[in-house]
C-alpha cells in the first residue's frame, strides 16, 4: 500500500500544492487526497473523520498558540506546547489504530 497506493497519491498532493498559494485550492486539493486514500484503504468515513477533526483540532490549537507569541516558538510555554503534543501524538495514535489500517503501512509511519 505504501509505495503503490499512498506515496503516488501523496507526490500529487505535493505536485498541486506547489503549484498554489490560493488557500480554497489547497483545502480542495487535500480533501480530494483524503478522498482518494479513503476510496484504496475502504475506510469507514465516520471513523475516520472523527479521528481527522481530532487532529486537525490540535493543529489548528497549536497554529493558534504560535500565532499568539508573534510565531516566536522560543516565546511559547514548553509546558503549553508540550500538552498540544501529547493531545496529537494521542489522536494520530487513535488515526493509525483504526482497523481498517492497522495492516498497512499507513499504520507504520512513525506515530
Amino acid at each position: 500500500m505504501q509505495r503503490d497506493g499512498v506515496e503516488p497519491l501523496w507526490r500529487h498532493l505535493a505536485e498541486r500544492l506547489e503549484a498554489t498559494t490560493d488557500y480554497d485550492a489547497v483545502r480542495l486539493a487535500h480533501r480530494a487526497f483524503l478522498l482518494d486514500i479513503r476510496d484504496q484503504l475502504c475506510l469507514d468515513e465516520e471513523d475516520v473523520g472523527d479521528c481527522l477533526d481530532a487532529v486537525f483540532v490540535d493543529v489548528a490549537r497549536l497554529a493558534t498558540l504560535l500565532e499568539s507569541y508573534a510565531w516566536r516558538v522560543e516565546d511559547t510555554p514548553s509546558s503549553v506546547v508540550a500538552a498540544v503534543q501529547r493531545d496529537f501524538d494521542a489522536h494520530a495514535a487513535e488515526l493509525v489504530g483504526l482497523d481498517a489500517l492497522r495492516g498497512t503501512a499507513v499504520a507504520h509511519c512513525g506515530v
